[in-house]
């Protein structure tokens, strides 16, 4: 973890008070939906992308009349 303070209040969370575990949850709370809102939107992206490329491939593929090596 890039935080220090925070992976010393993980490392010693049963020494650590009350309001200092609950900041720790906010911060980890956050960055996971942070992150899990990036990896749905380019999961989404990357979707839309391998659709048009698939319908751009098809469409060159029979105007060139070439078969698929794949």
């Amino acid at each position: 973890m890039k935080n220090e303070k925070l992976q010393e209040i993980i490392d010693n969370c049963k020494n650590k008070p009350n309001k200092d575990l609950a900041n720790v949850l906010v911060t980890l709370e956050v960055d996971f939906n942070n992150i899990k809102s990036t990896i749905l939107e380019l999961t989404e992206t990357l979707k839309e992308l391998e659709i048009t490329y698939d319908t751009v491939y098809d469409e060159l593929q029979k105007r060139l009349k070439f078969e698929d090596k794949k």
